[in-house]
């Protein structure tokens, strides 16, 4: 059951076993779950979308998951730790246990994220990317091509910056001609950039947690997945114009939970920006 993001609440995100005894369903239990996460708040976020199974000849249960690039391998084991073939009645996983930020709308500022944050007086970040300001974005980071988050470039920080932080986000929310309230969709989230970096590579793994850049972590976009979802305009809208903020931070690390919302990251920037950069891509339906 891969998922469907967009329904109130969310639902799917698991693989479940169906029985049937002569031809009859006679029950449905979940097998592996913990995909999808709830806040306490009312918010999701999702780790994950299951989106094909496999057994192996020793019996194991393949699972693919094609947010996050990765195919699980599911196998029991006796009391020794001998391989078994997987059992009839599986025990249904428990949901991983994360605190996730809102994820509902009305509860998010509807200013872009460089105007809720930047103070007088703050540095400007020469910011460049895989395309020019202005410009549009190409294919491979949108999400009707590769979807792989843009390269990024930046110079400027000042001594003081201890870290730096990305948001990219949907500018069409500040067009007057968009509904009143309208919250900007946002598409990345990254932070804890280390301060001695002044850039991304393109294709950044979708995990919470980066390697490379080491201990970078990653929110969770609009779409309720980890890292960066590109640009899809709705069909028949005139081009969108989605704007990349970079901003440098005098502490190392936010103080917000694994894979948190835009307001969440947003607030706990708050006070800590030296300063800022952005340029604007464009992307048609």
């Amino acid at each position: 059951m891969r998922g469907s993001w967009n329904r109130q609440p969310p639902s799917g995100y698991e693989v479940v076993r169906i029985d049937f005894d002569n031809g009859k369903l006679r029950g449905i239990t979940p097998f592996l779950t913990g995909f999808l996460v709830s806040g306490q708040d009312g918010g999701h976020g999702m780790l994950g979308r299951p989106t094909g199974i496999a057994i192996a000849p020793d019996g194991a249960i393949m699972v693919a998951d094609d947010t996050q690039g990765v195919i699980y391998r599911i196998s029991a084991e006796d009391k020794d730790g001998a391989p078994t073939a997987p059992p009839r009645t599986p025990v249904p996983q428990k949901p991983v246990p994360q605190k996730l930020a809102p994820q509902n709308p009305a509860m998010a500022e509807p200013v872009m994220a460089l105007d809720h944050l930047a103070p007088d007086g703050a540095a400007e970040l020469a910011l460049t990317a895989g395309f020019s300001d202005g410009g549009t974005i190409p294919d491979t980071n949108r999400a009707r091509g590769d979807d792989a988050s843009p390269a990024l470039t930046w110079e400027g920080a000042p001594e003081s910056a201890r870290s730096f932080a990305v948001i990219m986000e949907d500018a069409a929310a500040t067009d007057p001609a968009a509904p009143s309230g309208q919250v900007p969709f946002v598409h990345w989230i990254i932070h804890d950039i280390p301060a001695d970096l002044s850039a991304l590579r393109e294709g950044l793994p979708t995990h919470p947690r980066l390697q490379d850049p080491e201990g970078a972590r990653q929110g969770t976009n609009s779409r309720g997945s980890i890292g960066y979802t590109g640009p899809r305009p709705p069909a028949g809208d005139r081009p969108h114009p989605y704007q990349i903020t970079v901003l440098a931070l005098d502490v190392e690390r936010l103080d917000v939970p694994p894979m948190a919302g835009r307001q969440a990251v947003l607030d706990a920037m708050t006070s800590h920006v030296v300063a800022a950069g952005r340029m604007v891509g464009h992307a048609a339906p």
